[in-house]
């Protein structure tokens, strides 16, 4: 950015409009994240002659307004144009620092190491509220301890397999509103009696039958001997 050129001005009317023109490179060159490189005088006159021409002279002003926090390198010693200092210091986006030493000169590379930024340990604040609600296992539901009693709220999670016990879990809640079922009932979940259980009632009620026969007739020859 700082070369001959047709259209150059001089040093003296340069730094007449714009101020000191040293002063406008080191400031560039800070934009750029080279602050405090020294060039060597293209044009050199009364110690500190540089010649710019006008591209540059915008390509500086513009550079100066669109940097807005540019990093930063800190350059020691004396070293040939082109070439990398000994060491730099990286000023990073999170306000820290890391300098690193270059280790391969001849191919311009350097090893180094960035830790990460270990953030404040966060703290959380949660409010919560729990509602408890009495709740009977539907499993108890089979005409054991629920047997006889009506329930506002009953919650089913699963159908067991006997016979008719979807008609027990139902018939202890008293309104439908108050009834949560985890699942819908299946049609497999409805299961008809089964043979051998038809059976069995059958020669229960046949038994009833004679015993109501028999007590019945006991009862009514005792009326007639009385």
């Amino acid at each position: 950015h700082v070369l001959r050129h047709r259209d150059r001005l001089s040093v003296e009317s340069y730094e007449q409009e714009h101020g000191s023109l040293h002063e406008l490179v080191k400031e560039y060159y800070a934009v750029q994240g080279l602050e405090g490189l020294l060039l060597s005088p293209r044009a050199p006159r009364k110690g500190d002659g540089f010649v710019c021409c006008s591209t540059c002279r915008h390509g500086l002003k513009a550079s100066r307004a669109e940097s807005r926090n540019p990093p930063k390198y800190s350059i020691a010693n004396n070293f040939a144009t082109g070439a990398l200092p000994e060491s730099l210091t990286i000023h990073l986006e999170d306000g820290t620092q890391r300098t690193f030493e270059v280790t391969e000169p001849s191919t311009r590379t350097c090893n180094f190491k960035v830790s990460p930024h270990d953030a404040a340990p966060v703290t959380m604040k949660m409010s919560a509220k729990f509602t408890q609600i009495p709740v009977n296992s539907s499993d108890a539901i089979t005409g054991h301890k629920l047997q006889g009693i009506t329930k506002d709220s009953l919650v089913v999670y699963e159908w067991d397999s006997d016979t008719c016990w979807i008609y027990v879990v139902l018939s202890r809640v008293r309104t439908l509103k108050g009834l949560y079922l985890i699942r819908p009932i299946r049609k497999s979940d409805i299961k008809a009696a089964s043979k051998e259980y038809l059976e069995f009632m059958e020669r229960m009620e046949t038994l009833a039958n004679l015993e109501v026969e028999r007590f019945r007739t006991f009862h009514k020859g005792e009326l007639m001997s009385d």
